[in-house]
């Protein structure tokens, strides 16, 4: 393992305090946002991507190109601003304001980030008065299916706010004051 990559992965670790157990200290491992050594792969011809360009081995993984996309995937924000892009082009000021817990910082990042992956093309129109609209390109269309994926599991395990504190299981259709929220999202 090269040094850059060693010093990456030892970036991705946090100390922060316990503060129930008496501020003791844990390590957490933060989601990845970029990996740089990751690669950009323009094309599915081994042949023609350059050696520095190739996918990572994931010997260990029965998924290796589940496990290459996870931190595509796992982008903070990403998978809704997919979802958003799914009924058609829209605006930043669109997508901020049908997002609004993501800051516009990350929600650019995004963009920015899925522009240059090739999942989405931005469009600039207009003269005088400049729009600049996003579009999902066949790649990111095709994340359309990892979303819908992700609804049906979020359907089965997951509660939804209903508004006034309540709580909605996709699962039962119950309702209840009290979530239970994954300890993924307590972080």
């Amino acid at each position: 393992m090269g040094v850059h990559r060693l010093r990456t992965i030892q970036g991705l670790l946090r100390l922060r305090p316990r503060a129930a157990e008496g501020g003791g200290v844990c390590l957490r491992l933060e989601p990845p946002q970029a990996l740089p050594w990751l690669p950009k792969v323009t094309t599915n011809n081994p042949e023609e991507t350059p050696q520095r360009l190739r996918l990572p081995e994931y010997a260990s993984c029965d998924s290796p190109f589940a496990c290459a996309a996870a931190p595509i995937i796992a982008r903070k924000w990403l998978p809704v601003v997919v979802c958003h892009l799914l009924n058609g082009p829209k605006r930043f000021s669109e997508l901020k304001r049908n997002i609004p817990y993501a800051s516009a910082k990350v929600l650019t990042e995004n963009l920015r980030f899925m522009v240059e992956e090739g999942m989405i093309l931005r469009e600039v129109r207009g003269e005088h008065t400049v729009e600049v609209w996003y579009h999902l390109t066949g790649r990111g269309k095709d994340l359309g299916t990892v979303i819908k994926a992700m609804n049906s599991w979020g359907e089965k395990w997951l509660q939804v706010p209903v508004g006034s504190g309540a709580y909605l299981d996709k699962g039962t259709g119950a309702r209840s004051k009290k979530a239970n929220i994954p300890l993924a999202t307590q972080w």
